[in-house]
């Protein structure tokens, strides 16, 4: 009994020691400017082990870069803003050239010291005056099984030079089932690499299960994933293009197709809103109301949803006319809750 006793605790204190070698041998994430190329193992961000909370009630506004940042009172009503944007290379590489010229360690601080969480988000179209673009190529090259390790070092990387609290992956669109097993396989790393940061997508404002996309989105997605924002907003066949009645099936359409799923969870499900006007066909619509984006707000929160999502805050009617009825709708409804 007491030699047993004795192995048992050499054991334990083996065990205990390589823990804390293991622990003391991790290297902060190296970050001088530069994307480092000679990466081929998936960099762990340090100090980033606590899984983000679920939520519901929040409220996900989208900065883009080429406008002003947003001000302390929009600030005071919003629960993260997603900073548009940055764009892949083919090669793996960031191209930062169209990053707000606002964001840096004073905006950081003066979101964070509002409760307000940062990301950034990465992709969307390619806007050079007249010739506007979608990144596809890019993606499916930066997320090559050639390229996908660096690409996700290089976006790790980024996130923890300016402390940002996530990143948002804006592939307009991931197509077939290799498309989809690209993005899944990088947010996958994105997730393991830092499971305290917010993975989040703008995904298409279609139905799962559809032939057309996201047909073939995998619901692996569930346990990849933080936060689903859907863009429910310019549907061809919508009586306007953000129109609520619509908006609220496809939320629940999408909760429908991921009930019973590994790691399904309403609250990662985020509904899309517009502050901007748009011509349908012959329907001129002026995009969302105060009074439709209550309807929004009042069915994402009475159903356990994780909250609403605005493209663009600088779009707003003047005096914050949109985003003040966001926000008197969530906290009617008892706000923003962790």
């Amino acid at each position: 009994m007491i030699r047993s006793k004795n192995i048992c605790v050499l054991l334990l204190l083996l065990l205990a020691s390589t823990i804390l070698f293991i622990g003391c041998g991790s290297e902060p994430i190296p970050y001088n400017g530069e994307d480092d190329d000679d990466t081929e193992k998936l960099l762990i961000l340090e100090n980033c082990n606590t899984p983000v909370p679920m939520s519901k009630g929040a409220v996900i506004g989208y900065a883009a870069g080429w406008k002003k940042a947003p001000t302390d009172k929009q600030l005071e009503m919003l629960t993260h803003v997603m900073v548009f944007q940055i764009h892949p290379n083919a090669d793996g590489s960031l191209d930062k050239k169209a990053l707000a010229s606002w964001l840096n360690a004073d905006f950081m601080e003066r979101a964070h010291s509002k409760n307000v969480k940062v990301s950034v988000a990465i992709g969307g179209w390619v806007n050079d005056g007249e010739n506007k673009s979608p990144q596809s190529a890019f993606w499916v090259s930066a997320t090559n099984a050639e390229n996908r390790v660096k690409f996700a070092n290089n976006i790790i990387r980024f996130v923890d030079s300016l402390k940002l609290d996530g990143i948002d992956i804006d592939w307009e669109y991931p197509q077939g089932e290799e498309g989809w097993n690209q993005f899944i396989a990088l947010v996958s790393d994105l997730k393991t690499a830092m499971p305290c940061k917010r993975i989040s997508a703008a995904l298409s404002g279609a139905t799962p299960g559809q032939k057309n996309f996201p047909g073939d989105v995998q619901s692996k997605i569930w346990g990849a994933m933080d936060a689903i924002q859907l863009m429910s907003y310019d549907m061809c066949n919508w009586e306007t293009h953000s129109d609520a009645a619509a908006s609220k099936q496809l939320i629940d359409d999408w909760a429908n197709w991921g009930q019973g799923e590994k790691k399904f969870d309403k609250r990662k499900l985020v509904l899309g809103c517009a502050f901007y006007p748009r011509t349908c066909g012959s329907i001129s619509s002026p995009g969302d109301t105060p009074e439709s984006l209550k309807e929004k707000v009042n069915h994402c929160y009475d159903n356990g949803y994780g909250g609403v999502m605005i493209w663009e805050l600088s779009q707003d009617l003047p005096n914050n006319t949109l985003l003040t009825a966001i926000y008197d709708a969530t906290q009617s409804k008892g706000g923003y809750k962790e």
